[in-house]
């Protein structure tokens, strides 16, 4: 430089303007001892104790509801709907699939299942493998405790094929 002026990229690195210093935390917040949304905190005593099995006999309301067959080229696995149920202990369960006047259209379980969690996918056909029409279906959980003294259990949900 000729005339005794300093660059101006210099003079900007040797800090001409205060710069931030964001070295601490990723979320550029400059302040110490920040929570990070997406990391939330949870220790071991949060936990119930016997968290992992279910409390009750549960029937959830099937997802996707309404679900459609049509989609030509579309993922298979989209074409179906997702039915999950939860046992307490273990149990003899049938999972059906009936259509408005009560006639059974599919059995998608028929066994003895330990308590836990469970997911059952059905793909709107009947048990030959037909394609069902476009309706309301209804689907049955009937659980039978391995432990005489408990009662049988019945759960209904209504469910839309498109």
């Amino acid at each position: 430089m000729a005339h005794g002026l300093k660059s101006p990229r210099r003079s900007l690195c040797q800090g001409a303007l205060p710069l931030a210093h964001y070295g601490h935390d990723r979320w550029h917040t400059s302040q110490y001892g920040f929570e990070l949304p997406d990391e939330p905190v949870v220790s071991v005593s949060d936990r119930k104790p016997g968290a992992g099995l279910p409390e009750s006999f549960i029937l959830h309301q099937n997802y996707p509801n309404p679900f459609s067959l049509a989609g030509g080229s579309v993922h298979r696995q989209s074409l179906a709907t997702e039915i999950r149920y939860e046992l307490p202990e273990a149990s003899q369960v049938r999972l059906r699939i009936f259509n408005l006047l009560g006639a059974e259209i599919r059995s998608l379980v028929a066994t003895t299942k330990p308590a836990g969690f469970y997911n059952v996918r059905w793909d709107g056909k009947d048990e030959r493998g037909n394609a069902l029409p476009s309706g309301v279906y209804f689907y049955r959980l009937e659980v039978e405790p391995k432990a005489k003294r408990a009662q049988n259990v019945i759960l209904t949900r209504k469910l839309v094929l498109l």
